[in-house]
C-alpha cells in the first residue's frame, strides 16, 4: 500500500519495485496461455484483474472481430460490442484504422501507442499484446487508457496530478488483498505518471518557444522565475536579465499595491489587471494583465499573460478628445446647429441658434421644426427631410426664412445631413444654419441699382461685374459673359474665385481693394469655363450700402492675353538680340585667340616637310583650329555678324541644287520630296547662306527620323496681312517667299520649342550636337530681314517655316574671278591691331612675303604714323574693332589725309552692317579672320594692284 505524503524519490523507488512485480506477472501469465486447458482458478483470476481495470480490455481476432470485451465498456456505452469489428466498435468508423498495429501484434509484438478516436475525438493511450488462442492462431489483446486530460496544458498537468493522487489511493485498499489487481494498478499509475511527464514537457516547449508575452513569477518575493521568449522581445531584455528582474522594476506601481494585486491573483482562478510596464529602453507601454496560480513542484507561483493594449488606450483617449472637440466645436461654433428626430422634434441646440431666433433651450425643444420654419418654406422642408430618411436623397443645402420668437424672420442657409445606424436606418438629422440675411439684403440693395448702370453693361465691350464679398457673382454685362463662356443662366450661381487661376491672387486682391478703396490695372490669371486660361487687366472698386458698409466689389475686367503674348514675343526677340550681342562678342575675342594659334600653326608647317617630326601633329592642331573657326562662325551666323553678298535669287533655283547633295546625307529610308509653287517672287538673298539653311534643316530631320519617315521641302507664295503681322512681332507685311522645311519624325515638344533657336542648346545627347545649328538659321533668316517659325508636337513631326520678303528687281548672280598674285610683295604696310599676338603674327606673315611693317595699338596710332609716313605706306591694314578709335573712324581719317590711300579692313565680324558700309568705295577689301596665310596675302597683294 502506498502511503500518502511521500516524497517523489520514495514513491520512484516504490514503482520500480512494482515494476519487478509486474514483470514477474507477465512472465507468469504467458505462462498460463502458453498452457491449454489452464485451470479454471488461473482463469478466474486473469478474469477478476481485467474486470477490476478502470480502462477498456477487449481482444480481437486476425480479422478484427471483438471476441471479448470488458464490463467497463459495457456499462459506459450501454452496448456489447461482441461479434462487431473492432473499429466499429471503439471508433465508429467503417474501414480498418489507418493507425492500426494489427500486423506488428501478429508477428508477436507488444506495441504501446496513443491515438485520437475519431468517434468522440478524445485521446487514448493503448496497449496491444499478443495472445495465442485455443484454435492456435494469434489474437490481439488492447488495454485502452482515456487520457484526454493528459493533453491539456497547466490545467491538464494539475488535474491529472490530482487525480493520480485519487487513484493511487484507491487501488491501495485493492492490492491488500490482491497482488494481481496492484500490479496492475501500478502499471497503470507508471503509465498515467509517463503520461503526465510528457504533459508537461510539452506544455514547457509551448512556453518556451511561444510568442506570447508570459511569464511565472513569485507572489511572494515578486521575482520573475521563467518567461517566454515573447516577452524578453517586448520588454527588451535577454532571458538571463529578465529572469533578475523582479515585477516592481517593470511595473510603474507602488510596491505594496503590487504586492496587494498580487495577492488578489494567487486567490482566484484568474483574474485580469491594468497595469503599465516599463521596456528596457524606457518606453512606458500599457498592459492587461491575466494572472493566476500555478502549482509547480509544490509551489504556488503565478502564471501570468500580458497583452499590449497602449494602442487601444490611445485609440480611446483619442475617441474621448474627439468627443469633447465635438462639443467644445457644438457649443462655442459661431453658426446655428440643431439635431431634429424623425418626428421633426428639436432635440438639440446649440449657443449660436438659441441667439439667432432668441429663445431659450428649453423653449426651443418644446417647439417642431415646422414651428420655426416661414410658412412658405414649410412644404419644401418637409419633402426633403422625407426624401432624406427614406434615403432617396443625400445631404442637401437650401436657403430659407426662419421665425425668431419676436415674430420677424431671418434667412438662413441651411446645409443638412442624416444620422443613420450601424444597419443604415434613419435616426436623425443635423442642420448647420448661417445667418445670411445681411447678404440677402445686400442683394436686393444691389440689385435696385441695376437700372442706373444696365445701359453702360450692355453697350461697354470690356467685361463689367458686381460681386458680394464672398465672390458670388451678382450682376455681369455680355461682355463678361462671353470672356468667360458663361451663359445667364449659368453666371447666377458662378462664383468669380472658381475663376482665379491662383487663389492667392484672390487674397491679395481683396486686401488691396479693402486697404485702398479701389484696385486699378491689376493683371492676373483667370480661366474661362472650360478651363481655358487668359491673361487679364482688372480695375475695381469698393461697393457700398446707404451706411456706408462693403457689401461687393464692382469694376472691369479686360482680356490682353494677345498683348501679354505679343510682350512675350517681343521679349523673346529682345532676348535672342542680346545673345546675339553677347555671341558676338564673344566671337570677336575667341577669333583673335584663334587668328595666333592658326596662324603660327601654319607658319612652322610651312617651315617644316611632311616627314618632319611634329609635321603631323601640327596639321591636326590647324585642322582642329579651323573646326573652332567654323564654329565662331555660325555663332557669327546667329548673331547675323557675319559678311553676307546678298543677290536677287529664286529659291526655286536654289532648292534643287541641293537634292544631290542631300542624297549623300539623307539616308534611302527616308523619303525626300520638294513642291515648288511656280509662281514663287525672287527675293534679296545670300546664296551660300540659304544653301546653309536647307542643309542644317535637313540634318536635323533626318536626325530625328531615324527609323525613316518623310522629308519634305516646299515654296509657296504668301502675302502677310495686317492682322498676321500683329500676333507675330518680327513679321512684316507684303510679299513673301515661304520656305518649308517639315518631317515626320519624333518632333518637340512646348518647351523645346521657346528655347529651339537659343546657341548651344539642344535635345540631343551629349557627343551628338553643338547647339548652334538652329542658331545659325535663325541668324541667317533674321541678316535677311525675313523670320522663322516651328510648329511641332512630341511624337508628331516639325514643320519650319521661312518667310523672306519678295524683291521686286530681278538680277542674275555674278561672282568674280579671283586676281593673281605675286608670291613676293615689295612695299610698306600699316598693320593696326590692338591684340599683340594678332599685331605680331600679321606682321610675321607679311615680313616673310616681302613686306616692310610698321604697326600700331590702337587706331589713333595708326593715324598719326600714317600721318608721318604717308608717302613711304603703300597699304594700311585696320582692325575693325580698336580702343581709342576704331577701325571705322582711323579710315575715315586716313582717307581724309589722302583720299587715294589704300586700306583694307580686318575683322572676324561686321557689327550693325558697318563693313558693307566700309566696303562701298572706300576700303578695298576685307581680311576674314582667323588669318590664312593665303587669304591675307592674295588680299593684300588685290588691294596693291587696284586702282
Amino acid at each position: 500500500m502506498i502511503e500518502q505524503g511521500k516524497t517523489k524519490e520514495e514513491l520512484f523507488d516504490e514503482l520500480l519495485e512494482m515494476q519487478h512485480r509486474i514483470d514477474e506477472l507477465e512472465a507468469a501469465l504467458a505462462t498460463f496461455r502458453r498452457r491449454e486447458g489452464a485451470g479454471q482458478e488461473a482463469e478466474t483470476t486473469t478474469k477478476a484483474m481485467i474486470e477490476a481495470f478502470d480502462g477498456f480490455i477487449y481482444v480481437c481476432s486476425p480479422n478484427y472481430d471483438v471476441e471479448f470485451m470488458n464490463e467497463r465498456f459495457i456499462q459506459r456505452t450501454g452496448h456489447d460490442p461482441t461479434g462487431e469489428k473492432c473499429y466499429q466498435a471503439i471508433h465508429d468508423v467503417k474501414e480498418v484504422c489507418p493507425w492500426c498495429v494489427n500486423e506488428r501484434v501478429q508477428n508477436g509484438e507488444t506495441v504501446r501507442w496513443e491515438v485520437q478516436s475519431p468517434k468522440d475525438n478524445r485521446w487514448y493511450y493503448v496497449v496491444n499484446t499478443p495472445v495465442r488462442h485455443r484454435d492456435g492462431a494469434t489474437y490481439k489483446m488492447a488495454v485502452i487508457q482515456d487520457v484526454t486530460e493528459r493533453k491539456q496544458a497547466e490545467e491538464v498537468l494539475r488535474k491529472a496530478r490530482d487525480k493520480l493522487e485519487a487513484k493511487v489511493q484507491a487501488r491501495t485498499s485493492e492490492l491488500e488483498s490482491s497482488v494481481q489487481r496492484l500490479e496492475i494498478e501500478i502499471s497503470v499509475r507508471k503509465e498515467t505518471e509517463t503520461a503526465l511527464r510528457e504533459s508537461e514537457q510539452r506544455f514547457r516547449a509551448v512556453f518556451e518557444n511561444n510568442h506570447v508575452v508570459m511569464f511565472i513569477a513569485d507572489p511572494e518575493t515578486g521575482r520573475i522565475e521563467d518567461a517566454s521568449p515573447g516577452a524578453c522581445a517586448f520588454y527588451g531584455y535577454d532571458m538571463k536579465e529578465l529572469k533578475r528582474k523582479e515585477l516592481s522594476e517593470i511595473n510603474m506601481l507602488s510596491p505594496e499595491q503590487l504586492h496587494r494585486r498580487m495577492q488578489e491573483a494567487k486567490s482566484q482562478q484568474h483574474r485580469y489587471f491594468d497595469f503599465q510596464h516599463c521596456l528596457a529602453s524606457g518606453e512606458v507601454r500599457d498592459v492587461e494583465v491575466c494572472a493566476g496560480p500555478i502549482s509547480i513542484d509544490g509551489r504556488t507561483l503565478l502564471f501570468s499573460v500580458i497583452t499590449d493594449v497602449t494602442d487601444r488606450k490611445r485609440a480611446e483617449q483619442a475617441l474621448k478628445e474627439s468627443e469633447e472637440q465635438y462639443r467644445a466645436v457644438f457649443d462655442n461654433a459661431g453658426i446655428g446647429i440643431n439635431v431634429t428626430d424623425r418626428d421633426m422634434k428639436l432635440i438639440q441646440a446649440n449657443p449660436a441658434l438659441l441667439k439667432m431666433l432668441g429663445y431659450t433651450d428649453e423653449e426651443l425643444r418644446r417647439r417642431a421644426l415646422t414651428d420655426i420654419i416661414h410658412p412658405d418654406d414649410r412644404a419644401t422642408t418637409l419633402h426633403n427631410l422625407d426624401a432624406l430618411m427614406r434615403g432617396l436623397i443625400g445631404p442637401y443645402r437650401i436657403e430659407k426664412r426662419y421665425r425668431k420668437k419676436d415674430g420677424s424672420f431671418i434667412w438662413g442657409d441651411l446645409s443638412v445631413s442624416p444620422i443613420r445606424d450601424g444597419e443604415g436606418k434613419f435616426g436623425a438629422a443635423v442642420g448647420v444654419i448661417a445667418d445670411i440675411s445681411e447678404r440677402k439684403r445686400t442683394e436686393e440693395a444691389l440689385r435696385k441699382s441695376e437700372q442706373r448702370y444696365r445701359n453702360l453693361f450692355d453697350e461697354s465691350r470690356d467685361g463689367v461685374w458686381w460681386t458680394a464679398r464672398d465672390g458670388l457673382l451678382v450682376e455681369a454685362n455680355q461682355a463678361f459673359l462671353d470672356l468667360f463662356g458663361l451663359t445667364r443662366e449659368e453666371s447666377r450661381n458662378w462664383n468669380l474665385i472658381e475663376g482665379y487661376r491662383d487663389p492667392a491672387d484672390r487674397v491679395r486682391f481683396q486686401n488691396m481693394i479693402e486697404r485702398n478703396g479701389s484696385v486699378a490695372d491689376y493683371e492676373l490669371k483667370h480661366k474661362k469655363k472650360d478651363g481655358t486660361e487668359i491673361d487679364c487687366l482688372l480695375t475695381a472698386t469698393l461697393r457700398l450700402d446707404e451706411e456706408g458698409k462693403v457689401v461687393g466689389y464692382q469694376g472691369i475686367i479686360r482680356d490682353i492675353t494677345e498683348r501679354t503674348r505679343l510682350e512675350q514675343q517681343l521679349l523673346q526677340s529682345q532676348k535672342m538680340e542680346a545673345i546675339g550681342t553677347l555671341a558676338g562678342g564673344i566671337a570677336h575675342d575667341f577669333n583673335n585667340l584663334l587668328t595666333v594659334i592658326l596662324g603660327y600653326s601654319e607658319l612652322i608647317v610651312s617651315e617644316k616637310n611632311e616627314g618632319d617630326r611634329d609635321y603631323e601633329d601640327l596639321k591636326k592642331v590647324i585642322h582642329a583650329g579651323r573646326s573652332a573657326a567654323d564654329m565662331v562662325q555660325q555663332i557669327l551666323a546667329f548673331s547675323r555678324k557675319t559678311e553676307t553678298k546678298f543677290w536677287p535669287i529664286n529659291l526655286n533655283k536654289q532648292v534643287p541644287q541641293l537634292r544631290k547633295m542631300l542624297s549623300r546625307l539623307i539616308p534611302r529610308t527616308i523619303e525626300v520630296q520638294i513642291d515648288l509653287d511656280s509662281d514663287l517672287p525672287t527675293v534679296n538673298a545670300d546664296p551660300a547662306q540659304i544653301d546653309q539653311i536647307l542643309m542644317n534643316l535637313a540634318v536635323n530631320a533626318r536626325d530625328a527620323m531615324p527609323n525613316g519617315g518623310r522629308l519634305r521641302i516646299e515654296t509657296k507664295a504668301v502675302v502677310l496681312d495686317e492682322e498676321y503681322c500683329n500676333t507675330h512681332i518680327e513679321a512684316s507685311k507684303g510679299l513673301h517667299a515661304l520656305l518649308t522645311v517639315s518631317d515626320t519624325g519624333t518632333g518637340i515638344d512646348k518647351a523645346a520649342s521657346d528655347r529651339i533657336f537659343e546657341p548651344f542648346y539642344t535635345t540631343k545627347k551629349p557627343g551628338q550636337g553643338t547647339g548652334l545649328g538652329l542658331a545659325m538659321v535663325y541668324g541667317i533668316v533674321k541678316g535677311h530681314g525675313g523670320h522663322i517659325t516651328v510648329h511641332s508636337e512630341a511624337g508628331r513631326g516639325a514643320a519650319f517655316k521661312i518667310y523672306l520678303p519678295a524683291h521686286q528687281v530681278e538680277g542674275e548672280l555674278d561672282v568674280a574671278a579671283s586676281a593673281a598674285f605675286s608670291a613676293f610683295g615689295i612695299g610698306t604696310i600699316l598693320l593696326a591691331d590692338d591684340e599683340e599676338l594678332v599685331r605680331s603674327l600679321g606682321e610675321r606673315i607679311l615680313r616673310k612675303n616681302g613686306y616692310k611693317i610698321l604697326t600700331a595699338c590702337n587706331g589713333r596710332e595708326a593715324l598719326q604714323i600714317y600721318q608721318q609716313n604717308k608717302d613711304e605706306i603703300s597699304l594700311v591694314i585696320l582692325d575693325l574693332i580698336m580702343p581709342v578709335m576704331d577701325g571705322k573712324q582711323c579710315l575715315d581719317e586716313i582717307l581724309k589725309v589722302n583720299p587715294q590711300a589704300k586700306v583694307l579692313i580686318a575683322s572676324g565680324y561686321s557689327p550693325d552692317g558697318a563693313t558693307k558700309d566700309i566696303l562701298e568705295g572706300r576700303a578695298k577689301g576685307l581680311v576674314k579672320k582667323p588669318y590664312d596665310i593665303r587669304q591675307i596675302v592674295q588680299s593684300v597683294r588685290e588691294a596693291l594692284d587696284s586702282h
